[in-house]
């Protein structure tokens, strides 16, 4: 698994390298105090590039957030690079213009081996009722490599207003300190996504019309998902929608292949409503994924002491919270789906319409976990409750009361 540094590799692939390291550490720790009296040389390359070791500012057991990392360019939308030359020779000038349309390539349906560092709560473990899941990912780019709304600019434009607050320029706007990821975590009960048996297979099935690509009769994994191209996708049945549309890619996307959850129209338009003080849905004229903006963010660390310490001194994280918990008011212990969703194209669709049974969404990656009645004991209420009543070993307050008293 790819650690991300967030600068230069400190990764060391020795047996010895727990020596190595600190060796390093001691040596890099002298350097800074000499960099306080005295100037010290560096070393120059040919090219003029001054090479120092990197310090790293991250004291032991400390972290840095930041609300995202955007790349310069997003993927989905096409780019064009556009040329222009003159040439002049013997009084004569010739004008050359030339244009490359180009896609950047970044995941879209499916996670490349090793994206994904942790999630929380671990696959097949219970948890409190009142967990908010999260998934920790190895790449801090991942999130914001496409759009997830349109509304907040292209990154290119970010780019741009930064300069020009940089530069002071009038009428300049502040830079905007959150930004909404294509990438969401969204937490479902299996009933909620559990397709009836005459949506999976017969005359009525939703999946009739789609190609041998999917196995029929139809079966949903145990996190309630199902496999399919785009093209396949694109074939359900017309009471079934989705923000996955042929403007996400070139049309090579079509033989692309992703695991796809059928939400209920119901259940997607709160999930991308806003909502007023009083806690009610606020329809606007279009899904809003506003919200999400305040649930990604970028995590440095300082690994040492941690398990990533034999790989890397700092690393790098981008983290994606969900805003759903589990049920509140279950008697019994309830399996959860949680799901890394894809909503990029979600804002630029449609609210469905009442002719409209499923909104189809692509996850990314998913794992289920069990959510425990409230007042149930868990392991950090337990521990929580021996260190406040831990006390030495002693008789009991019967016999020593009686003794104090006399």
């Amino acid at each position: 698994m790819g650690i991300y540094p967030g600068g230069k590799s400190t990764r060391i692939d020795s047996p010895r390298h727990l020596t190595i390291r600190h060796s390093r550490r001691v040596v890099a720790a002298n350097r800074a105090d000499a960099r306080l009296s005295a100037t010290q040389s560096v070393t120059v390359l040919a090219d003029g590039k001054v090479v120092e070791d990197e310090i790293d500012p991250l004291p032991p057991g400390e972290q840095k957030l930041n609300s995202f990392w955007a790349p310069g360019i997003e993927a989905g939308p096409k780019h064009i690079i556009s040329v222009k030359q003159t040439i002049s020779a013997n009084g004569e000038q010739l004008n050359l213009e030339a244009e490359q349309p180009f896609y950047v390539d970044a995941p879209q349906f499916s996670l490349p081996d090793g994206s994904v560092h942790s999630t929380y709560p671990p696959a097949g473990y219970s948890d409190d009722h009142r967990i908010l899941p999260h998934v920790v990912l190895t790449d801090p780019h991942l999130p914001w490599e496409r759009l997830g709304s349109p509304k907040g600019g292209s990154n290119k434009e970010l780019k741009a207003q930064m300069k020009r607050v940089a530069l002071g320029a009038d009428g300049a706007s502040s830079i905007p300190r959150n930004r909404v990821p294509w990438l969401v975590v969204l937490a479902f009960a299996q009933d909620e996504l559990r397709l009836p048996p005459e949506d999976l297979d017969g005359p009525g099935s939703i999946f009739s019309n789609t190609s041998d690509g999917v196995l029929k009769p139809v079966k949903q994994s145990s996190t309630m998902t199902v496999n399919m191209s785009i093209d396949d996708l694109w074939k359900l049945k017309s009471d079934v929608t989705t923000p996955v549309t042929s403007s996400l890619g070139p049309s090579s996307m079509k033989d692309s292949r992703g695991d796809f959850i059928f939400v209920q129209p119901e259940l997607f338009t709160s999930l991308f409503s806003t909502f007023d003080d009083k806690g009610n849905r606020v329809k606007g004229s279009g899904p809003d994924a506003s919200q999400y903006k305040y649930l990604s963010h970028v995590r440095k660390i300082n690994g040492s002491g941690m398990a990533l310490a034999g790989v890397e001194d700092t690393a790098v994280f981008s983290i994606v919270v969900g805003n759903r918990s589990g049920p509140l008011d279950n008697v019994i212990p309830t399996t959860m789906c949680a799901h890394l969703v894809s909503i990029e194209g979600v804002e630029a669709m449609s609210y469905p319409s009442q002719n409209h049974r499923y909104v189809a969404l692509c996850s990314l990656y998913s794992w289920n976990y069990t959510v425990l009645p409230p007042n149930t004991l868990n392991v950090p209420d337990a521990f929580e409750n021996l260190g406040r009543t831990l006390n030495v070993l002693r008789a009991p307050d019967e016999v020593i009361a009686p003794l104090k008293a006399s």
